[in-house]
């Protein structure tokens, strides 16, 4: 494989912008909320739209001849094709600065910001980062910085799994939540997201090997950002930033932890199955205090 090749693919797209534009719909939001399984009532036209909650608009919609054997499209977003097995999202960096509003238009412009390739004994690997940029009715709302990676395995040196419980400090809030079939599959189809694994049990299965159908990794950043909203409501964000670890499967309950510092300023967030180990580390910052 000519990594330097592929690195230098990558970087002819450095810098170039694609802008969609969307409408922050009642029923989506609507629906999403009805998803996440939220205690809180569906915000409604005139209310702030959660944070987070962006990831429903804007989205790529690609041609169903444009779409891979696995669902996937060849080229995802402003990224050209890589020649690697696979690709999975691996995490997000959001910082925010002002309220997107349920049924007001919605403006998100994308660019490749920047690339990595590199080499390990166990594979070769392309991370490359993308900006967005989603700007409402009163301007710039947040931004966002995503990690899009794509893998070839190699032979051998793979990471050892391990069964050992993570150890976490004591957590402010907590939730648990059961990701079914029906969750993931309202999830994929809210965010346009046609990667089979999500929702086709055989194909999960007989292709993919997995045990069952994979959480989504933006579902895990969202619910644990839901854990944050329906334990303090009217805490302010500032940013948000996330990182999935390993996978996470359907029918299986997992727990939502939040922890905040002394300050109340920060917390650090993780999602963890039910043998404790995590799948999702996060953290969390705030414009005031969160009240008590």
């Amino acid at each position: 494989m000519d990594l330097a090749a592929i690195e230098a693919s990558l970087n002819t797209a450095i810098g170039k912008s694609r802008t969609v534009e969307d409408f922050v719909s009642p029923s989506i939001v609507e629906r999403l909320s009805v998803t996440l399984e939220s205690s809180a009532s569906p915000p409604r036209a005139g209310d702030r739209l959660p944070f987070g909650w962006h990831t429903v608009f804007c989205l790529q919609a690609p041609a169903r001849r444009a779409l891979g054997a696995d669902g996937l499209p060849a080229s995802f977003d402003q990224i050209p094709p890589v020649p690697m097995q696979r690709r999975m999202f691996g995490g997000a960096r959001l910082t925010y600065h002002r309220p997107l509003i349920v049924g007001e238009p919605i403006r998100c412009e994308s660019s490749v910001a920047t690339v990595k390739v590199r080499s390990s004994p166990s594979s070769h690997m392309a991370i490359v980062t993308l900006r967005h940029g989603y700007t409402g009715a009163s301007g710039l709302s947040l931004t966002e910085e995503q990690d899009i990676i794509h893998l070839e395995p190699l032979g051998g040196g793979g990471e050892k799994s391990t069964s050992a419980q993570d150890t976490m400090p004591a957590p402010t809030w907590v939730r648990h939540v059961t990701p079914d079939p029906i969750m993931l599959f309202r999830f994929s189809a809210l965010t346009f997201n046609s990667h089979r694994i999500h929702y086709d049990a055989p194909y999960s299965a007989d292709v993919e090997k997995l045990p069952n159908l994979m959480v989504q990794g933006k579902l895990i950043a969202l619910q644990l950002l839901e854990t944050v909203r329906s334990a303090a409501p009217s805490a302010q964000p500032r940013s948000f930033e996330y990182r999935s670890g390993r996978p996470l499967f359907a029918d299986a309950a997992f727990a939502l932890s939040a922890c905040l510092d002394e300050t109340r300023l920060s917390a650090k967030l993780w999602a963890s199955d039910a043998g404790g180990r995590t799948v999702q580390s996060a953290s969390m910052s705030f414009a005031e205090p969160v009240p008590r």
